[in-house]
């Protein structure tokens, strides 16, 4: 079964859920019937828990939902899909944690910690104000203007982080096969440590050869925060912008 999740601020501090169930079929009443074998479970108690029974054996692949959640703020936040996206838009709490097996993974404007796992399917964030954890086996991870510290580990797929802003924090980008791109302004305060076993580094001076890799070091500022880049199979890209 597939299934979007999007999840947003609820306006007016309380919990709001719809969801749009479609089936396909061979005919409008096996499509309606496929549909219908779907349910959506909601637990409450201390923790409300929110989840989607699809019809058993291959109708399951007939049915596709779409679950939209408005969540008061604050909160401590779990979501897992099995096959689809998660969106997360204009959310603030406490930590949010977000899993797919199969899809993409966006989350654009949070505040808040935040961690991000695929297996398979791209990861992107913009603005998010605090830590990052993100994990990917297959998909690139983007990330743009971060407020926190990142750590963003991909097995297979590159990793591409652009400032606008200066970056004291902690930045660990580390990849088994593809590119790492790091942009950032010159006004930072960063120690840069990057190091590529079967690729080569570029936007650093000073960089150090040996027989299939190349590492470089360069400080920015007082050298508050610290970045580690490093790829086993790739390339190693840094802009560091006037």
């Amino acid at each position: 079964m597939l299934g979007n999740v999007e999840i947003s601020t609820s306006p007016d501090n309380k919990l709001h859920l719809s969801a749009r169930i479609e089936g396909k079929g061979s005919t409008e009443e096996k499509a309606r019937a496929a549909a219908e074998a779907a349910k959506i479970n909601i637990e409450t108690g201390p923790v409300i828990r929110v989840h989607t029974d699809p019809p058993a054996g291959a109708a399951g692949w007939e049915v596709s939902i779409r679950l939209q959640v408005a969540v008061p703020a604050g909160l401590n936040i779990s979501t897992t899909n099995r096959y689809g996206v998660i969106t997360v838009n204009g959310l603030s709490a406490e930590s949010l944690s977000l899993e797919t097996s199969s899809g993409e993974i966006e989350v654009d404007k949070f505040a808040g910690a935040l961690k991000a796992k695929s297996n398979s399917g791209e990861i992107i964030l913009s603005e998010v104000g605090g830590n990052a954890d993100i994990e990917s086996s297959n998909g690139r991870i983007t990330i743009r203007d971060p407020g926190g510290d990142v750590k963003a580990v991909n097995r297979n797929g590159g990793i591409d982080l652009d400032s606008n802003s200066p970056l004291n924090g902690q930045y660990v980008l580390r990849g088994d096969n593809g590119e790492i791109v790091f942009r950032l302004p010159g006004s930072s305060s960063l120690k840069i440590k990057a190091a590529s076993r079967n690729g080569g580094i570029s936007g650093l001076e000073n960089i150090k050869s040996q027989p299939g890799s190349q590492s470089a070091e360069t400080s920015l500022g007082s050298g508050k925060g610290s970045a580690d880049l490093e790829t086993r199979n790739g390339h190693i890209d840094v802009t560091i912008r006037d």
